[in-house]
């Protein structure tokens, strides 16, 4: 059995965070001695459970404020404890680990982490300690919208908490259930357990919790489209947050704020305001300026799920205001950090983490089924459960390798991947003859601007899919996209002499396309300009994360040149690609035109193939 010293105030003061609602709200000043002391101790402690209680704290009471300073101080601690071979231990480490992952958006690890705390408890018979990282597995189905499941763990937390009078986490499982509810659209419902959760944190004095609740009810308020009920609740929530230093409530609460007065600008209710100009850019004023407050504190905690909301609502008051460039930018930072948070691979992890503890369970209830039925049978249950086991992590592992391979090749070339998994590393290359291609959406700002916002990115989807597997027919590399420009290059990894001739044969498909899609759709479809340039560039992978495979030189910029210079619907090509293709395509001369930075350059219309 692991036994363990520590200082008297040092006892104190981790018990303080961990088990007094007082310490766990305490003002950021106190907030801040508390972290000096620990962090004082750290730098002294040996490595015994005592310096993975100190980890476990720093890293819990960083998680609500700066989640990336909780992973620091969590990851520590699950080493430790497993070599001191500390359940207990690993099981609180792993509990801090998941929601340092939560408060990132990285709900994949999250729930792999919740999902290891909860195991070992089980095993400790640990009541407390299940209910607690049950309730934050539902937190993270909840987050994702899989509402059922979301219900299903949080039912579970609130039925051990009720066996053991835990009043505090009882307020929780009744706020969180009413969330799931209302997102349900069933408010009345919502409003029971919001109604319980609000009785019981009044009773403990639970300020947190009280914050919390409002600014649940101020989001069904919100479903209901009743504007001034909402801002109160959302206001009240505001007010605790600050006075309790908890700044992701505070940043949360703005943005709902921010929501509403778009709203209430864009007069989208059932009863029309029939606003003067005046009154609706003094509600626009206020959702930019609620919206700016809670950004800066959402981006400093990496608190991505919800900053990318704030970035949505900030685009559609811009558009609003025909602030188009703004609003440009406003959305772009809206779907890079929501494809961050919520990519396909993500998703499916977080289904096979959820098939996977759902096994477990199915296997640990039949086992102990077993076991109390015939005794006899346990050396042979043992036995086909350990070979079921191993069988399921050698598919998981075969599984998650595949998945890795296809993701990588998704982002690099076969062959640059496969020089990157046999040396850890792909070198820079030369290639001498490649043709590169750009395009860009000609009407995209005019469409954009009478457009929904997602039906927007729908389009954008279908094209771009469509490019992809035209490029891919051709055997063509695509490097990336630029809003909404597309970039390719033929000719490279694997050098071909026919770069120039595949590179416009796939050009008059996508411009093809393009013009279908314009029959199919009308005023809403784009309309798109082409460029080619063939040459040498030099081809590589950028940074150490999150990195891409691209490529630079002159050849680059003079192709993104004759895009710009091109016309709607035409091919702009290049002298050096003319004279690779002249004898397969009808070209139209235009002459040479003068282009920034680069001067006169002799340009062509490609107009057909030749028979």
């Amino acid at each position: 059995m692991l036994t363990f010293s520590m200082p008297r105030t040092l006892r104190i003061l981790i018990f303080l965070f961990l088990f007094s609602p007082a310490a766990a709200h305490a003002q950021p000043a106190g907030r801040e001695k508390m972290l000096d002391s620990l962090k004082t101790e750290l730098s002294k402690a040996k490595e015994d459970t005592n310096k993975v209680n100190i980890l476990v704290t720093l890293s819990s009471m960083q998680a609500n404020y700066e989640p990336r300073e909780a992973l620091k101080y969590s990851m520590p601690a699950v080493e430790l404890a497993k070599k001191l071979q500390w359940e207990k231990g690993i099981a609180k480490a792993y509990n801090t680990l998941g929601a340092g992952y939560r408060g990132l958006s990285d709900y994949p690890n999250a729930l792999n982490s919740y999902f290891r705390s909860l195991e070992i408890n089980e095993a400790l018979g640990d009541k407390k300690s299940v209910a607690r990282t049950t309730a934050n597995v539902g937190s993270v189905y909840r987050e994702n919208k899989d509402y059922p499941k979301a219900l299903e763990y949080y039912e579970k937390a609130l039925k051990v908490n009720e066996a053991l009078g835990q009043k505090m986490s009882m307020t929780n499982n009744y706020s969180d259930m009413g969330i799931v509810y209302a997102e349900m659209a069933k408010r009345d419902t919502a409003l029971v357990y919001f109604n319980k959760a609000l009785k019981l944190s009044a009773e403990i004095d639970d300020q947190e919790g009280i914050a919390i609740v409002n600014s649940n009810i101020g989001y069904m308020y919100v479903k209901a489209l009743k504007y001034e009920d909402a801002i109160s609740n959302f206001s009240k929530a505001a007010a605790i947050n600050k006075a309790i230093g908890r700044e992701i409530g505070l940043a949360i609460n703005n943005t709902n704020l921010g929501e509403i007065y778009y709203d209430l600008a864009a007069d989208t209710g059932k009863v029309k305001r029939n606003l003067s100009a005046a009154e609706k850019e003094a509600d626009l004023n206020k959702a930019v300026t609620y919206l700016n407050e809670a950004i800066p504190i959402l981006s400093r905690l990496s608190a991505l799920d919800n900053l990318s909301d704030a970035y949505k609502t900030l685009y559609m008051v811009y558009l609003l205001r025909n602030d188009y460039k703004n609003a440009f930018e406003a959305y772009r930072q809206h779907t890079m950090i929501r494809d961050s948070v919520f990519s396909g691979d993500k998703k499916v992890k977080i289904a096979n983490l959820a098939t996977e503890r759902a096994e477990y369970e199915k296997a640990q209830q039949a086992k102990l089924t077993d076991l109390a039925q015939n005794k006899r049978r346990n050396e042979t249950i043992l036995f086909a459960l350990v070979i079921v086991l191993l069988l399921m992590f050698v598919i998981f592992v075969v599984r998650e390798r595949r998945k890795s391979e296809n993701l990588l090749l998704n982002i690099l070339p076969a062959e640059v991947a496969d020089e990157l998994k046999k040396k850890g590393s792909a070198g820079a290359r030369h290639f001498d003859s490649i043709t590169v291609i750009f395009t860009d959406f000609v009407n995209f700002t005019t469409v954009a601007e009478k457009m929904h916002p997602q039906a927007l990115v729908d389009e954008l989807d279908i094209c771009f899919k469509a490019f992809d597997r035209i490029v891919t027919k051709y055997h063509i590399e695509k490097i990336k996209t630029i809003g909404d420009a597309y970039m390719a290059v033929a000719g490279l990894p694997v050098p071909d002499a026919q770069h120039a001739v595949k590179m416009v044969k796939a050009a008059m498909e996508i411009a093809a396309f393009v013009e279908q899609r314009k029959k199919q759709v009308g005023e809403m479809a784009f309309d798109i300009r082409i460029g080619l340039n063939s040459g040498s560039v030099v081809a590589g992978i950028v940074g150490l994360k999150k990195f891409v495979y691209d490529i630079w030189g002159d050849t680059v910029n003079t192709a993104a040149r004759m895009e710009q210079n091109s016309e709607p619907g035409k091919i702009n090509i290049s002298q050096s690609t003319y004279e690779l293709v002249k004898d397969q395509f009808v070209c139209t001369c235009r002459g040479e035109l003068e282009v920034k930075n680069k001067g006169k350059l002799k340009m062509y219309f490609v107009e057909k193939a030749l028979a």
